[in-house]
């Protein structure tokens, strides 16, 4: 057994063993941190997205009047 997988192994039961200590109110709040961080990261991603766009823009103003899309608009 290598280094690598001899800790993995022992943070697996490390970890289960806090899990065990762990009443089912707390069990259910890390769950549902778990969710919201996920969520979180998830809209963090989303507005990155929907400023690089205007970045762009920003950059090269000329741009704008290549898309298709936006000549129906402007």
């Amino acid at each position: 057994m290598t280094i690598s997988s001899k800790s993995t192994s022992s943070s697996r039961v490390l970890l289960y063993g806090i899990w065990q200590h762990l009443s089912k109110r707390r069990r259910i709040q890390l769950g549902l941190l778990l969710l919201v961080m996920l969520a979180s990261g998830l809209a963090e991603v989303f507005s990155l997205a929907a400023v690089l766009p205007f970045l762009a823009v920003l950059s090269d103003p000329q741009r704008i009047w290549q898309q298709p899309v936006l000549h129906n608009f402007i």
